[in-house]
């Protein structure tokens, strides 16, 4: 798929070239055509001779559009690939309700605690796994496989009563649940075009959001008619999206799967993070997800301590959620245009200094403020960091580029609450302190990891040294 921009510049070359190509005649079948003119030559020696060299940043998207025309022009792949994910996100009960559902099974808070964290840790195991597969099998197959599995293992945590029997489904679930994510964002980033990569993962941002803000007003409803319902609906749209994929997203052909094959031994997941500026990725990656989750573990005991009602954390969440819907895709029309490095440290700037808003005096209107500055951080930068793995991966490797990104969010999500805690009970105002300088730590990381490399000249081969085919 070529962009607007890359047609418009094809289109100026071949203007360009019209008064070169009229004074030569065409070439008859079977005779070598008419030597190239200085100006052809020059171009063709400039594309030829262009290979990778470090240390360079990727210059601002060229052909990048604005929302309504990304829209306009996705490919069908993309369009299914949201459909699936907005439904299968839709229906993600399992992860959210979990510890309210073990609790009226009679089962201790503590117990209740126990799954949900086997649950993550599952996650982060199936980013990797599924990473893996779809590099082996193709997106399309792990889509299927993952969505299939997972309905049968959630499903069947409704039917279980020995709980360590449910501990090993909860834990199998988390994993197959999440090990489609490498593979459909691989299958976005293949399918569109790189300077519509960014609006692209915005809009999956967007599906998931969607989808996650509607799925707990649906369940509150399944539960109040059948809990055992709303394992079942959980189950139905993991199979919706399967189906989804299996008909209508492409095979992959057998050569990209013998590729997969013949590469899984040399790009694993040792190679991966043996890509320096990609560790130093994986690492900001990771950090920003620890401070990013004291806005869901911390903060909300921040909010009790300063004396304020409940209502006040529901009413900053519900600013933060309305913010991303309503304004995410707007902000990307403009950051898009950016080179991916800046958009990051924008915004995780502006997420640590929310962060460190949080422990400012100034009672609710601080709060709010800071939660305002916070959620445009997170729009501002999280669309290129999801679209920076597809960006800079080999080809045959995209998949476990994606699942060592995903991974690493997925356990900072799952480290950070012990760690804010921990903190939170040490000093209370010390822990957005540290969030600000873990920010600043991510910028810097960031400033060095996500480097595209760029092009140099080298000398260019002769025309007439190209084989002539027969």
């Amino acid at each position: 798929m070529s962009s607007g921009g890359a047609g418009r510049q094809d289109a100026n070359q071949d203007t360009d070239q019209n008064a070169d190509q009229d004074t030569r005649s065409p070439a008859q079948p079977g005779q070598p055509g008419p030597p190239p003119s200085r100006k052809d030559a020059a171009q063709q020696t400039d594309q030829a001779s262009k290979t990778p060299a470090p240390d360079a940043d990727p210059g601002p998207a060229q052909g990048a559009v604005g929302v309504l025309a990304t829209l306009a022009g996705l490919p069908n792949i993309v369009r299914f690939l949201l459909a699936g994910i907005f439904i299968n996100q839709l229906g993600a009960f399992l992860r959210a309700f979990m510890v309210l559902y073990l609790v009226h099974r009679g089962f201790s808070s503590a117990q209740a605690g126990t799954a949900l964290a086997l649950y993550g840790a599952g996650s982060v195991v199936g980013l990797l796994f599924g990473g893996g597969l779809a590099d082996r099998l193709g997106a399309r197959l792990t889509i299927v496989w993952a969505m299939l599995t997972s309905a049968v293992l959630v499903v069947s945590v409704s039917a279980l009563s020995a709980y360590p029997v449910i501990l090993a489904a909860v834990f199998a679930a988390g994993a197959t649940a999440q090990s489609y994510r490498p593979a459909a964002s691989t299958m976005l980033a293949k399918a569109t075009a790189k300077d519509r990569q960014t609006m692209v993962f915005a809009l999956n941002r967007m599906a998931v959001n969607l989808g996650a803000l509607g799925g707990p007003l649906l369940a509150a409803w399944l539960i109040a008619v059948s809990w055992d319902l709303m394992f079942w609906l959980d189950g139905a749209t993991s199979v919706a999206y399967a189906v989804i994929a299996f008909l209508r997203l492409p095979r992959e052909d057998a050569a990209t799967r013998a590729m997969g094959a013949a590469r899984r031994d040399r790009i694993g997941y040792l190679t991966v993070l043996r890509d320096r500026r990609y560790s130093l990725y994986l690492f900001m990656v990771f950090a920003n997800a620890v401070i990013y989750i004291q806005m869901m573990t911390v903060l909300p005991l921040a909010i009790t301590a300063a004396g304020h009602a409940t209502v006040v954390y529901s009413a900053l969440n519900s600013l933060s959620a309305g913010m991303i819907i309503g304004l995410e895709l707007l902000i990307t029309r403009f950051v898009q245009h950016w080179a991916p490095r800046v958009a990051v440290s924008a915004g995780f700037g502006l997420l640590g200094a929310g962060l460190v808003g949080f422990g400012l005096p100034g009672g609710v209107p601080t709060l709010v403020a800071a939660m305002v500055v916070g959620t445009t951080g997170e729009m501002v930068g999280g669309p290129s960091v999801f679209a920076w793995p597809a960006r800079v991966a080999p080809a045959e490797a995209t998949g476990r580029y994606l699942g060592a990104m995903q991974s690493a969010f997925g356990l900072g999500q799952a480290v950070g609450p012990v760690l804010g805690v921990a903190v939170w009970n040490a000093g209370h105002r010390q822990l957005w302190l540290w969030c600000g300088a873990v920010a600043v730590l991510c910028v810097v990381s960031g400033q060095f990891g996500m480097r595209e490399r760029a092009v140099v000249e080298e000398p260019a081969t002769q025309a007439g040294n190209q084989p002539v085919p027969a």
